[in-house]
């Protein structure tokens, strides 16, 4: 799993930032659910989901790829400000 963001350098208050996390499955399909959990730094407001592919993502908290997920990339893209 890896995890990027947009800008570099310093950020200023207010700033949308848009992270992307990149998850693959290798090998064989997931035999439990995978849960993926990001929390943000107290400064940063969670501002919605720009995509989640294969993800269900009721919130940046709990973002699940359901048991059966075949091999392969999946993302989580979602911006803060």
């Amino acid at each position: 799993m890896t995890k990027s963001v947009d800008k570099a350098g310093p950020v200023n208050p207010g700033d949308t930032l848009t992270y992307t996390i990149d998850v693959v499955v290798a090998g064989s399909a997931l035999t439990e659910d995978l849960t993926l959990v990001d929390t943000l730094s107290g400064k940063q407001t969670f501002a919605g989901f720009t995509s989640h592919t294969g993800f269900t993502c009721p919130s940046l908290s709990n973002c699940v790829l359901p048991a059966g997920t075949l091999p392969g990339p999946y993302q989580v893209i979602y911006t803060t400000t």
